[in-house]
């Protein structure tokens, strides 16, 4: 199977140039001003950290759309990602700065519920790694690769 940069590259989800933002400062955010600061926001998917997630939001993503935006939310915060083919696409991006090991402690409430909200529709979609939130993952959603019985985890 091809990496996660392979098929995120032939799905044409390559994200550009956006400067760089603090999703943070989106839970005291109202009106125009959120606007305005979620244009701002790094990434493919700002929204992820900017407003709460719907079901109608993510029941048309492709797997690979789903693991890059709960991957995004966390890379906005600077997390190392310990899997070679997130961390290789996140290098790629002008706005990434892979800086730490854990990055709860600056999540906001809208991205912990986002992370939840990523995770089950991975699962529902029967996601090549154990992402569902019951299983294992932490608080800031970093969830350790596990594999599923006869489900083949991308190359790295």
């Amino acid at each position: 199977m091809p990496s996660l940069c392979a098929a995120i590259v032939a799905a044409g989800l390559a994200a550009g140039p956006h400067p760089m933002s603090a999703p943070a400062l989106l839970e005291q955010s109202r009106g125009p001003a959120l606007h305005l600061v979620a244009a701002a926001v790094p990434g493919r998917y700002p929204e992820a950290s900017t407003r709460t997630l719907t079901p109608a939001d993510l029941q048309h993503m492709s797997l690979v759309e789903l693991r890059l935006m709960r991957n995004e939310i966390l890379a906005r915060h600077g997390y190392i990602f310990p899997a070679d083919d997130v961390n290789a696409y996140f290098r790629r991006q002008h706005w990434y700065q892979g800086r730490l090991r854990s990055v709860s402690s600056l999540l906001s409430e809208t991205e912990r519920a986002n992370l939840d909200t990523i995770r089950t529709y991975e699962a529902a979609q029967g996601a090549p790694l154990d992402l569902a939130p019951s299983a294992g993952a932490n608080a800031s959603g970093e969830s350790p690769p596990q594999r599923k019985p006869g489900i083949p985890i991308p190359e790295r």
